[in-house]
C-alpha cells in the first residue's frame, strides 16, 4: 500500500500540536479521502506523521503539497520524508481516517478544523503558555488565541489598557502580572506599529547577565511612560531561578503555576513579564545603551538570542518533554487504545518487514547501542577530570567552579566556593 510519512524535528516546531497544525495548513482533508492516518517519534526529537492510501496519487498529493509548504520547510528534519517500506517498518499507533466525504474521523485533537481554528468562548481561567510551543524556533501567525482578532485602537493608552486586559490571567490569585510569549510579543507590535516604538536593551543583576529589557513607547507621545517587559534571558544559577520565583508575593496555585507562565525550563526564562527589580528605586536602570528596532525587526533579534541557548536549551526542552511523557503515561494509562470509535472496524496496520530491512535495524540498534557506550565512557572520564580538578581547587583555595580564589571570609567559613557561581546552593 502506498505510504508516506512527513518528518517533524520537534526543536524547531515545538509541539506535536503544532506539527498536525503545519500538516493541516498545506493538506487539506477533501485532497487525502480515504486515506488512514498514523502518528508518533520516530527517534528523539523526530516526530512523524504518516499516510496510507490504495490511491498512489494521494501520495503524491501530500508529498507535492508539503514540499511546497513554507512552513513544513522551516520546521521538518534534513531527510523530510520516509516513503514505502523505510515508513511501514517504523510500527506507528493509527490516530484516525479521512472518509469519502473529507472529513476526518478519529483523534479530535488532530482534526483540521480543531487545530487551525481559534478555541471559541476559551475559559478564561485556563493556563495555555506553553514553554515547549515558546522555545520553538517556527513562528506561526497568529502565535495563540490571545493574539487571534486584535481588535483597531486609536492610541496608546487603548493600546496599553489592551495588553493589561488580555495578557494578565484574570483569575483570583492571578491577575496581577502581565505574561506574554515572544511570539505573541512580535503578534502584538507589528499589528500595532502604528501606535509604538520599541527599545531594546540588556542588563545585568544578581539574577542573570544580559537579561533582555523591551519597552514599548507611545509613538510621538513623550510625555506617557513606557511598558516594560523583561525576559529571553538565562538564570546565573540555579538560586537565582529560586530567588526569582520567591520575589512574588503569591497564593500556592499562583505559585505552581508561575513557572509555567513565566516559561522557565533549565536555567531559561524565555516569557516576558514586569521586571522584578532587585535593585532600589532610588537606582534607575541604566537605559543609556537602549536601541530604538521597527516592530517587524523585534522576531530577528529575539529568533538571534533563542539560537544563542543553543543546545543546553534543546536538552533543557528534551527532559521536559520526556518528564510530561512519563506523567501522560502515568496519569491516562487508557491512552494506549484505540482512538477509532468503538463500532468501527479498525484497519489491519500494514508492517511488511523483509530479511534485508531486518538486517538493517539490527545494524542500527547496534551502532546505536556502541555510540551510547562511547558516550558514556566519554562523560564517565569527563565527571572524573572534573572531579580532580574541584580537589586541586579546593587544596589550593580557589572556587571549585569558576578556579578563581575564595576571599578571606568565604575561606574562614570553611566554603569551596563562590557564592555566584552556578552551581552554589545556600545552606
Amino acid at each position: 500500500m502506498p505510504t508516506l510519512g512527513a518528518r517533524f524535528d520537534l526543536h524547531k516546531v515545538g509541539t506535536e500540536q503544532n506539527c498536525w497544525q503545519v500538516f493541516w495548513s498545506a493538506v487539506k482533508p477533501e485532497q487525502i479521502k480515504g486515506a488512514s492516518l498514523y502518528e508518533g517519534t520516530v527517534h528523539r526529537g523526530d516526530y512523524c506523521i504518516a499516510l496510507q492510501s490504495l490511491d498512489p496519487a494521494v501520495v503524491d498529493i501530500v508529498r507535492h503539497c508539503l514540499s511546497g509548504s513554507h512552513e513544513f520547510k522551516e520546521s521538518c528534519c534534513e531527510e523530510p520524508f520516509l516513503e514505502g517500506q523505510l515508513c511501514t517498518v517504523i510500527p506507528l499507533p493509527r490516530t484516525g481516517r479521512v472518509d469519502e466525504n473529507g472529513d476526518l474521523i478519529g483523534d479530535d485533537k488532530r482534526m483540521s478544523g480543531q487545530v487551525t481554528a481559534p478555541v471559541p468562548n476559551a475559559k478564561e481561567h485556563e493556563i495555555s503558555l506553553d514553554v515547549l510551543e515558546s522555545a520553538s524556533t517556527l513562528r506561526m501567525k497568529p502565535a495563540s488565541e490571545r493574539t487571534q482578532d486584535l481588535p483597531e485602537l486609536d492610541d496608546f493608552q487603548g493600546f496599553e489598557k489592551l495588553v493589561k486586559n488580555r495578557f494578565i490571567f484574570h483569575r483570583p490569585g492571578y491577575d496581577r502580572d502581565i505574561w506574554i510569549t515572544p511570539k505573541e510579543l512580535c503578534d502584538l507590535v507589528e499589528h500595532y506599529g502604528s501606535l509604538v516604538e520599541i527599545g531594546l536593551s540588556s542588563h545585568n543583576s544578581d539574577r542573570s547577565e544580559n537579561a533582555l529589557r523591551v519597552r514599548l513607547f507611545a509613538k510621538d507621545r513623550d510625555n506617557l511612560d513606557p511598558i516594560e517587559l523583561e525576559g529571553l534571558y538565562m538564570f546565573k544559577t540555579r538560586y537565582a531561578v529560586t530567588q526569582f520565583l520567591n520575589s512574588f508575593i503569591s497564593t500556592p496555585a499562583y505559585s505552581d503555576a508561575l513557572p509555567d507562565l513565566a516559561g522557565i525550563v533549565g536555567r531559561f526564562h524565555l516569557h516576558f513579564g514586569q521586571p522584578r527589580y532587585a535593585e532600589s528605586r532610588t537606582k534607575p536602570p541604566d537605559y543609556s545603551q537602549e536601541q530604538k528596532i521597527e516592530p517587524t525587526e523585534l522576531w530577528h533579534r529575539l529568533a538571534a538570542i533563542r539560537e544563542s541557548f543553543g543546545d543546553e536549551l534543546n536538552r533543557a526542552v528534551d527532559s521536559l518533554r520526556s518528564r510530561r511523557e512519563i506523567e501522560l503515561a502515568t496519569a491516562s494509562p487508557l491512552l494506549q487504545e484505540s482512538r477509532e470509535d468503538a463500532g468501527e472496524q479498525p484497519e489491519p496496520q500494514l508492517n511488511v518487514v523483509t530479511e534485508e530491512k531486518l538486517a538493517e535495524i539490527r545494524a542500527r540498534k547496534e551502532a546505536e547501542r556502541l555510540a551510547e557506550e562511547e558516550e558514556l565512557s566519554r562523560r564517565r572520564m569527563e565527571i572524573e577530570l572534573e572531579r580532580a580538578t574541584q580537589d586541586i581547587r579546593r587544596s589550593q583555595g580557589r572556587c571549585i567552579f569558576c578556579g578563581k580564589q575564595l576571599g578571606f571570609m568565604e575561606k574562614r567559613k570553611e566554603l569551596d566556593r563562590h557564592k555566584d557561581c552556578w552551581e552554589y546552593v545556600p545552606e
